[in-house]
């Protein structure tokens, strides 16, 4: 089966629930995380077994290796974050507000 490869884009409070919940899926590989500062980017990585960790979500928009996002950042992000996603064929799990 292939797994689903999976970017957080957020790596806080709600990104906890979100990553404890995927990784007990599997057919889901989370492969990316983002967040800010790197430095916490890179110790949620670390905590989740996360391979990659960026503070750049630009970077990560137009990968063919990433299926599906989730994001949980600040509201004001939701929107233009989704969009960019869904525009390049990605699968985008946002919770409310949309925008």
């Amino acid at each position: 089966m292939k797994k689903i490869k999976i970017a957080l884009i957020g790596a806080g409070y709600i990104a906890d629930y979100h990553a404890r919940a995927l990784q007990i899926l599997p057919n889901v590989e989370i492969i990316a995380v983002v967040g800010l500062p790197m430095e916490a980017a890179r110790k949620f990585a670390d905590k989740y077994g996360i391979k990659e960790a960026t503070t750049e979500v630009s970077g990560l928009v137009d990968r063919d290796d990433i299926d599906a996002v989730v994001i949980g950042t600040p509201n004001k992000f939701h929107a233009p974050y989704a969009i960019d996603f869904i525009k390049n064929g990605k699968d985008v799990f946002l919770e409310k507000p949309m925008a």
